[in-house]
């Protein structure tokens, strides 16, 4: 799927230039499109990064993360 390949770029980039916003926020919008196990994993490893850096997402997709779980 390109949509994942393209997160998972985009995962090793915000690693890579130590984004832990950009890299947890990723990983929460990866999360919406995996349909196996990992996808509880990658949004709850971002919204505890999210947390450690006292950030939270926007209401909207706050709302969308939330009807997904």
């Amino acid at each position: 799927h390109k949509a994942i390949k393209y997160f998972e770029r985009a995962l090793v980039a915000a690693k890579k230039f130590g984004n832990r916003s950009e890299y947890a926020r990723t990983l929460i919008d990866k999360s919406l499109l995996l349909k196996d196990d990992s996808t509880t994993r990658c949004r709850e490893e971002g919204m505890l990064l999210l947390k450690e850096l006292n950030s939270v997402l926007p209401k909207a997709e706050a709302v969308q993360v939330a009807e997904r779980s």
